[in-house]
């Protein structure tokens, strides 16, 4: 057809498709925006689609201008290839995801890296069961366990910590890693290639976020992976499946950013010496954490792997530790308060709790602000000045009471998203009060002793304490303290569970069997002891009695449950009890690891926002003892059960649903409830239904929900069952394990449970 002959329309659509021929090259590269590219014929594209031949097809392939960014990328950061991503978390995600994750691979991460970065490897780790392990890459013999503990796959480290400054030296990593048969990545957005580049020291793959100093203007985002060229494959092949390949316009805004990258960073290097030395002389200033000062502890390695530039981020911490303050000094500087991005032309102040919300900030390990020859001598870490400027997440803190066994799980989970925990406890010997995940303790009442000093000590001190800070009591008697100073308190502190009327009756035993029957929920033989003489004509032994308020009924009798043989045996204690709300119930034969329990977090409008079926395998002392060995295993009518009890009470919070299984009525019976956390509330936390972390983000006002559950995970308290172990064969504690104590990253818990043997006296705990 003539050209001429086209319709108007055709020819506007064809018109324009290339650029004029002449003479001279543009000294600015061309954005090529185009999203296809045309071929004299279809084999010649063909070829390009199936790279018989070079060439352009479609953008998400690859287009020049992108690929003339990642050209220049490769050169500066010395490795074979690079390919862009939409941003630098797309960029990590697909490469980790890529080398390691959807193979199955094993990850050791840094601890203290981007917050974002973590939440991003914490989230695999309960949706899709990944193993990662995150350990303190400046610790090289930490760094080594973790490596040789499994077959690993990847060690991903930052050059220089975001925002902590902790500077790896990659060289000793790379070794290790290679040692260990792994792959080395580092994140080297903080260092950018002018500092240096990690390929040349041993690093396998370099990953960048672009919109930091490369880019510079604070008008883009994006992200880069470089290393060989089998892991540009992979990342191509990610970019064309995931569709997260950097657009040709932001590609060329990187290009006219790096020209400058150079000068950029090295005054940005010389003003952040300036600042550091300013802040570390101030009078408000209580430490200042900078690779180039002397006192940070990997100087020597920044200034040998840096050649004597040291960044152009500064970390400070004030000495008056509060949010005002910090406002205060913040709005005294003349300066944009950001919580956004780093690495722009502009001078930012970034304060964490602003950023908090999005995430860019969530966790830091307890002892950061110290260094390791403090850390060893100082045998309970305390809370220091720094809080609140360079912690990931300063939102409220939690107060954990009678932080034993199970003060000690809910203190790591809560730790582990950058919670601050304070532990109360008038007992000295709780294992979670010699854990790193604690930053403060205290000694406080006893509210089984002295109730009314217990809440006057909170009131009084909530300055002290933590206004604001959400409770975790974790036993009946601590629960109902609270509950029922709750008016007072609740002006104080947040409380994440029910009122004291709902409290009261979930613990009521024949309120509970009562609501049972109503819902057609079975439940063992049960009767009430209003006529002691009556039931025990009526009921078969051997049988139980059982109590509303544990503490009060094992600290009279010394057991958690009475145990009738005959008549006159129940009738006897039914009269010691008789001012303890109690019943009597048959006792059911049940089979090896037939106690189950519906572990949930309810919200207060009814949601049930994480729920978790486990079973028990075995308990210490048999027969009524607690679990030492329980096992993850969902069964559907334990859920519907339990979570129609808790309807039927307005029960919101964290709570224990208990099941036994009946072989003789071939049913899950339902046998207790308790309206807190317990004794193996670990295991839950580490199959993805981090119970605490529910009830804080809720009572904090961002509520948040369980991710998928990783079902088979074992919880075992290593004490108990190693003595149960003597009298029997017992069932395996093989596979994944969660321990109850032993954690290789927070020995004290463990040591202080050695030193509970000895001649010091051993802690009550009655959960």
């Amino acid at each position: 057809m003539d050209r001429r002959e086209l319709g108007v329309g055709t020819r506007l659509v064809r018109a324009a498709r290339s650029l004029p021929s002449g003479d001279g090259h543009p000294v600015v590269p061309a954005l090529i925006q185009s999203v296809a590219f045309d071929y004299g014929s279809a084999a010649e594209q063909d070829a390009v689609f199936g790279n018989e031949r070079p060439g352009y097809v479609y953008g998400r392939y690859g287009t020049p201008t992108v690929a003339a960014l990642e050209a220049a990328l490769a050169e500066l950061d010395a490795v074979e290839a690079v390919t862009c991503f939409v941003t630098g978390m797309a960029a990590i995600a697909a490469f980790v995801d890529a080398c390691a994750v959807s193979s199955g691979g094993r990850v050791v991460a840094q601890e203290d890296s981007y917050g974002q970065t973590r939440a991003l490897f914490e989230r695999w780790t309960r949706e899709r069961g990944v193993d990662i392990v995150f350990v303190d890459t400046t610790d090289h013999a930490a760094v080594e366990r973790a490596l040789r503990a499994k077959p690993t796959t990847l060690l991903y480290a930052e050059a220089i910590a975001n925002p902590l400054l902790r500077v790896n030296d990659i060289a000793a990593l790379a070794a290790l890693a290679h040692g260990s048969g792994a792959r080395l990545a580092v994140d080297a957005t903080f260092a950018t290639p002018i500092l240096f580049r990690p390929a040349t020291l041993g690093a396998d793959v370099v990953i960048h976020s672009l919109t930091k100093y490369v880019n510079g203007h604070g008008d883009v985002m994006g992200g880069a992976v470089g290393g060989s060229s089998e892991v540009a494959r992979a990342m191509r092949d990610r970019t064309i499946l995931d569709g997260g390949y950097l657009p040709p316009h932001e590609a060329w805004l990187v290009i006219r950013g790096m020209r400058t990258l150079a000068l950029r960073v090295a005054r940005q290097c010389e003003s952040a010496l300036h600042v550091a030395r300013h802040l570390a002389a101030h009078p408000k200033i209580a430490r200042v954490r900078y690779p180039g000062l002397p006192d940070h502890p990997q100087h020597e390695v920044a200034k040998r792997q840096f050649g004597g530039r040291f960044g152009g981020v500064v970390s400070f911490a004030l000495k008056e530790d509060s949010r005002e303050a910090a406002f205060r000094f913040l709005d005294g500087l003349e300066l944009a308060a950001s919580a956004t991005t780093i690495g722009d032309l502009f001078t930012e102040v970034l304060y964490p709790p602003i950023s908090q919300a999005a995430g860019h900030h969530r966790w830091v390990p307890p002892d950061v602000g110290r260094d390791r020859g403090a850390r060893r001598h100082r045998r309970r870490p305390r809370r220091s000045a720094r809080s609140r400027l360079s912690r990931l997440v300063p939102g409220p803190r939690a107060l954990v009471f009678n932080c034993h066994i199970t003060g000690l799980a809910v203190a790591r989970s809560l730790a582990a998203h950058g919670v601050e925990v304070v532990a109360l406890d008038p007992d000295p010997r709780g294992l979670g009060q010699a854990s790193k995940a604690v930053v403060r303790r205290y000694a406080c009442p006893n509210p089984l002793e002295a109730e009314t000093a217990f809440a006057d000590f909170l009131v009084e001190r909530a300055d002290e304490l933590g206004r604001g800070a959400v409770l975790f009591p974790t036993n009946d008697e601590w629960v109902l303290a609270v509950a029922r100073n709750r008016k007072r308190l609740a002006e104080c502190y947040r409380i994440p569970f029910s009122e004291l009327a709902a409290v009261d009756a979930v613990l009521d035993k024949r309120q509970l069997y009562a609501k049972a029957e109503r819902l057609g929920i079975p439940i063992p033989r049960t009767y009430s002891l209003a006529d002691p003489a009556g039931t025990a004509r009526a009921i078969r032994y051997p049988a139980i009695v059982k109590p509303a308020e544990q503490r009060r009924f094992y600290d009279r009798f010394g057991v958690k449950v009475f145990r009738a043989e005959n008549a006159s045996e129940l009738v006897r204690f039914a009269r010691q009890a008789a001012d303890l709300t109690c019943v009597a119930q048959e006792i059911v034969d049940v089979p090896a690891g037939g106690f189950y329990s519906l572990c949930s977090y309810v919200a207060p409008n009814g949601e049930v926002r994480g729920a978790f079926v486990g079973r028990k395998l075995e308990q210490y002392p048999e027969g009524f003892g607690t679990g030492c060995l329980v096992v993850g295993e969902q069964v559907a009518d334990i859920v519907e059960r339990g979570t129609a009890i808790l309807r039927e009470f307005g029960y919101h919070g964290i709570s224990e649903v208990e099941f036994i299984f009946d072989p003789e009525r071939n049913e899950h019976l339902l046998l207790d409830v308790n309206p807190r956390v317990w004794k193996w509330i670990a295991l839950p936390i580490a199959s993805g239904v981090d119970l605490p972390w529910l009830a804080y983000s809720e009572a904090i006002g961002k509520p948040a929900r369980a991710g998928a559950i990783r079902d088979g995970l074992r919880w075992i308290y290593e004490r108990d069952y190693a003595l149960l172990s003597r009298e029997r064969p017992l069932f395996a504690a093989t596979g994944d394990v969660v321990n109850a104590v032993w954690d290789p990253d927070d020995p004290g818990p463990f040591a202080q449970l050695i030193a509970n043997e000895g001649p010091g006296g051993k802690y009550y705990c009655a959960c």
